[in-house]
């Protein structure tokens, strides 16, 4: 008892401990890569959501390269473009291009955006990805702003996007925290080599833009006739703040009239900008960006060449390729999208996708209020829990098929419901770890009850052997010696224990009584019912009482005293040998096989005689005379219902021929014979009653 209670405990640690290594994989995303794929086909099997027309992409693409030639540009084409976009009335210029190196042109380019008002640059920052932490924190810059442009830009952002461990940008941080202590006295001197000094320059009139930029190089004279040159040095600086927003929420939150100091910012959990705008966030306060679609798919896209050309022609008094009235209160971002350049990475939708997209996406979440929230783990664990139990609950109620289609349409209605609430929602719960937790938990509870089932097969099987051993003992266990017969007898069970029985009584006078039965049904109920029955015939099978009347007290027996609902078959005789006189009543079994020596055969029966056990009734008998040489067969059911693949019955008369085909053989031998050609009918793995045959020969 203590070993066995030994057992359960380390068990129960056992089943305890795999429980919790199934939650603190569900708890810490041991399959993230995998999820990750099904939020890609998430986003790509979702209708299309609203896209701001407010946004314009400015593609520095390969007519651009082509145009002016190898990137970085010289900054003068920069100060062109935001003139055109600033005359053309944008609402916003984002550039998603850094500029932490000097240049000659950079006077102008300040001046441009400082006169623009409205010109957001980027920063980017040094973040080691192994330890990112609640809020990631940069250890230096990877590219500052130039200070120039930094104080006449309308905001300061980081461009910084974080891979995921499949390697694909899905995600970036809202805020960077950085130290301006490590960066004191890191400073960029460039002096200003210019006629008038460093003054910033007032408004100019449209007239004194061309002839200015007429002095730029030749790639300008492609554009329109221009040629150089402005050279600009400058000094700058780090920003003071310690906490830097991406470039495109801080433009997002401008564009909405939402001051960075009305946000609320809970690491790791969300960003709340007021006005009911809840941008939901990871475990590393990044944001999940909301792809609308693949690239060129949706917003509207501009060629930067083309932007600037169109400008020229304007000026000029020309008719511009480009409706530049068309960027009037839009946001405008500028980016690399050329083939070849580094600012391209994959997405959920393609495998080089250019970072300046990820603005806009995030813009756009912005602007209408629709973002994408990963479930947090606790409720990946809640979900994971309720869909355990209700597996384990159809496994242990069902059989194994059904249950297997049951878990098959929960599994469909999680992937359902996951796009569902994704679609509707932007909620993004795991897919992928709970199908196969659900599948482990499936095959491993189906297992264990295999196991049980199995087990109690083997106790089952164990006490059928004892259930045998005890029936066996029932039954004669060698054949009677009388003078003038020769006998044998088999049985074979259609299952370990069976409802045939048979007996023999020999008497002082050298009577020999002979008795077989076939009890309805099978298994252990009719094995226990036969053990009944050969006890009550042991008590009523006298000397002097005649083969019916003791069929007669047997049935008063099994009616008064059985509540099994079983009923007995049951032929019982009486071989005389003084008088050579073969006695006999029968019990509603099947009627004995009668061989003359002289080759006369016959089925010997009575009258009356009903199976025992069923109700009261009268019985009948009758003797005939044998003879040496005579022979008698006794048997069930099992003979003559014996089966074929067609479902024919063996029958009395395949019996008869087989038991004349034998007939001059010894009893030992006919019943060999007799059972193999009802095998060659009925095969052993096809049987489906007992069979019990017994054959008495008179010598």
């Amino acid at each position: 008892m203590k070993l066995k209670t030994a057992k359960e405990k380390v068990g129960a640690i056992l089943l305890g401990a795999i429980a919790l290594a199934i939650l603190a994989g569900s708890y810490f995303r041991i399959l993230d890569s995998y999820e990750l794929e099904t939020l890609d086909f998430r986003f790509k099997l979702r209708p299309p959501i609203p896209v701001s027309d407010k946004i314009v992409i400015v593609e520095i693409g390969d007519d651009t390269i082509k145009k002016l030639g190898r990137f970085p540009f010289d900054r003068s084409y920069h100060t062109l473009l935001i003139k055109a976009l600033s005359d053309s009335g944008a609402r916003m210029i984002l550039f998603d291009l850094f500029f932490s190196e000097a240049q000659s042109s950079d006077r102008e380019f300040t001046d441009a955006i400082a006169k623009a008002g409205n010109v957001y640059l980027p920063v980017v920052f040094d973040l080691d990805l192994r330890r990112l932490g609640k809020v990631p924190a940069a250890s230096g810059y990877a590219a500052q702003c130039l200070e120039g442009f930094r104080s006449g830009a309308r905001g300061i952002g980081h461009i910084n996007v974080i891979p995921d461990i499949d390697g694909k940008f899905r995600r970036s941080p809202v805020y960077i925290k950085y130290d301006t202590d490590m960066y004191k006295g890191t400073v960029a001197k460039c002096n200003f080599r210019h006629s008038e000094g460093g003054h910033r320059p007032t408004e100019e009139s449209k007239s004194e833009i061309l002839p200015r930029f007429a002095r730029q190089d030749d790639r300008l004279s492609s554009l329109h006739p221009s040629a150089p040159s402005l050279q600009n040095d400058m000094e700058f600086g780090i920003s003071q703040q310690s906490y830097k927003p991406y470039l495109s929420l801080l433009a997002g939150c401008d564009y909405m009239g939402i001051s960075q100091k009305d946000v609320k910012f809970v690491p790791a959990r969300y960003l709340d900008l007021g006005r009911g705008i809840i941008i939901p966030l990871d475990d590393n306060s990044n944001i999940i960006v909301n792809f609308s679609a693949g690239w060129g798919k949706s917003y509207r896209h501009l060629s930067y060449v083309d932007i600037i050309q169109s400008y020229l022609t304007k000026v000029t008094g020309g008719k511009p390729s480009i409706d530049l009235s068309v960027l009037k209160d839009k946001v405008c971002i500028i980016g690399l999208t050329a083939v070849g350049t580094v600012d391209l990475h994959p997405n959920p939708f393609d495998s080089l996708y250019p970072a300046v997209g990820m603005h806009a996406e995030v813009l756009n979440s912005i602007i209408n209020n629709r973002f994408i929230g990963r479930a947090s783990p606790e409720a990946n664990l809640l979900i994971l829990l309720l869909l355990s139990l209700v597996v384990a609950f159809i496994v242990l109620k069902t059989k194994p098929v059904k249950g297997l289609a049951y878990l098959l349409s929960l599994v469909a209605i999680l992937i359902l419901s996951g796009m569902t609430v994704f679609n509707m929602r932007g909620i993004w719960i795991d897919l992928i770890y709970p199908i196969i937790v659900m599948m482990i938990l499936h095959v491993s509870i189906t297992l264990y009850k295999y196991i049980l089932e199995w087990k109690k097969r083997l106790v089952m099987e164990n006490e059928l052997q004892i259930a045998k051993k005890i029936q066996e003992s029932f039954l004669p266990k060698s054949m009677p010696l009388i003078t003038g017969l020769g006998m044998s007898a088999t049985m074979s069970t259609a299952r370990q224990v069976g409802g045939d029985l048979y007996d023999f009584v020999t008497f002082s006078d050298g009577r020999l009584g002979v008795m077989i039965g076939d009890v309805s049904g099978k298994g252990v109920p009719a094995s226990l019912f036969m053990a009944m029955c050969v006890g009550a015939f042991r008590t009523f099978a006298l000397s002097e009482a005649k083969p019916e009347q003791v069929l007669a007290d047997i049935n008063i027996k099994l009616s008064k005293e059985s509540s099994s609902n079983l009923f007995v078959t049951m032929f019982y005789s009486i071989f005389d040998m003084k008088n050579n006189i073969f006695i006999y009543g029968n019990g509603g079994h099947l009627p004995v096989l009668y061989f003359s020596k002289e080759g006369r055969s016959e089925f010997l029966d009575v009258e009356d005689g009903a199976p025992l056990g069923l109700m009261e009734g009268a019985y009948s008998g009758r003797e005939i005379k044998f003879a040496s040489g005579d022979t008698f067969i006794f048997y069930t059911d099992g003979v003559t219902e014996a089966m074929n693949s067609r479902s024919d019955m063996y029958g009395r008369d395949r019996l008869l021929s087989a038991a004349l085909k034998s007939i001059r053989l010894s009893p030992d031998k006919m019943i060999d014979d007799i059972m193999k050609d009802v095998r060659r009918f009925e095969p052993k793995s096809s049987q489906h009653d007992d069979i019990t045959i017994i054959i008495v020969k008179v010598a």
